[in-house]
Parts: C-alpha cells; structure tokens; sequence
C-alpha cells in the first residue's frame, strides 16, 4: 500500500474521531445545562405553589395575587 495514502487514511480518521469526541462533548454539556434548567424551574415552581397555598390558608390576598402572577409567567 502506497505510504502516503495510508499516512492520509490515519489522518482522516483521526480528524473524525477528534470530531466525535467534540459533539459528544458538546451534547453532554448540553444535555447536563438541559437538566439543570429544568431542576431549578421545577424547584421554583415548587416554591411558589407552597407560598401560594400558604397565602390562601392565611388569607392573604395581596400575597396571593403577586405570586399567582409570578407562577404564571414562570410557567410561560
């Protein structure tokens, strides 16, 4: 086999394999900030109905009516 073509070969498949490790990479990153986006809306959420409920059992409408509106455009 022709030396230079074999030397090309191995450097292409390097290339690809250094590709793949980079968009593995990539993903991973991405799926990780994916994942902890979605805890903290979730936490939020959470937090929110909770002072929500406590509101309602306190009476409190101005209370109740400011996180209502919060929940909501958490929610959006």
């Amino acid at each position: 086999m022709d030396p230079q073509k074999n030397s090309y070969d191995a450097k292409v498949r390097s290339l690809a394999r250094a590709k793949a490790r980079q968009e593995h990479a990539f993903f991973l990153s991405f799926y990780a900030k994916l994942t902890i986006d979605e805890t903290i809306l979730n936490w939020k959420k959470e937090r929110l109905q909770s002072d929500i409920d406590k509101a309602l059992m306190n009476g409190d409408r101005e209370s109740f009516y400011t996180l209502s509106e919060q929940y909501k455009q958490l929610v959006r």
